[in-house]
Order: C-alpha cells, then sequence, then structure tokens
C-alpha cells in the first residue's frame, strides 16, 4: 500500500516512515508544496485539523493521505493562554514563529512558571483516501 504523507517536511516524512516500517507501506513525502491547497486550520482541536488536511490533499493528490497536527497544553495557564492548537503563534499573533522564536518563548515561559511544570502534547494523525469526486 502507498501512503503519502501530508507534508513536505523530510523529517516527519523520515521518522513516520521509520515507524511504519514493519508494515512494508511505500511511503512517500510531498515533494513540492505548491501542489497542496491552502488549508484553513480553523478546527478546534488538533484532530479536526489533521482530518481537513488529509481529506483535502487526498482529494488534490487522489491518494491516500496521513496528514498531522499537534496542541499544547502547559499546568499553570490560564485556558486563555495556553498555546493548545495554536503552538506556533505566539502571543496570538497571525504569523508562524520559526523555531528559535518558540524556543525561546516556551523556555522564557517555563522559566516564568516554574521548572517543575507538566505539559501535555497532543498529535494527532488522520488519514483519508483518494477522493476526487467529493
Amino acid at each position: 500500500m502507498r501512503l503519502i504523507i501530508g507534508t513536505t517536511n523530510e523529517a516527519k516524512v523520515k521518522q513516520i516512515k521509520g515507524a511504519l516500517l514493519p508494515l512494508k507501506f511505500q511511503v512517500d513525502g510531498v515533494k513540492d508544496k505548491s501542489v497542496l491547497p491552502e488549508v484553513i486550520e480553523d478546527g478546534a482541536t488538533a484532530q479536526d485539523n489533521a482530518r481537513k488536511k488529509a481529506v483535502a490533499y487526498a482529494k488534490v493528490l487522489g491518494a491516500t493521505v496521513l496528514s498531522m497536527d499537534n496542541a499544547l497544553f502547559i499546568d499553570g495557564l490560564n485556558e486563555k493562554e495556553q498555546p493548545g492548537i495554536n503552538v506556533r503563534r505566539i502571543n496570538s499573533r497571525d504569523d508562524r514563529s520559526d523555531d528559535q522564536e518558540l524556543l525561546n518563548h516556551y523556555s522564557s515561559l517555563i522559566r516564568r512558571l516554574g521548572e517543575s511544570r507538566g505539559a501535555l502534547g497532543v498529535c494527532d494523525m488522520r488519514s483519508d483516501s483518494k477522493r476526487r469526486d467529493s
């Protein structure tokens, strides 16, 4: 079975390919981001957004697509302060922060809250089979 990972991030593709190796899937990523439609990630949960991407990408690519999305919840933050599904949008910014900005922001946040903090990271994956007709 061929499975396309709905990302152009080679590190994610390699990681998932390794995890699925025993299942003998042919696993590929997306080489050209321009073939993927823009998906508005406005779901309430990581699950909602992963599903939206899987369905949209499967329609365009005509293949089974596995897509993922993440969320983060940190003990000690009120609901409004929680990153939740907006892990890369620091302080409700509209743009996505780069890796260094994220590292600086979350390191500072943990220092402010106290280093003995619990957190829950959620990664959800959803797949959708090819559906060009719907």
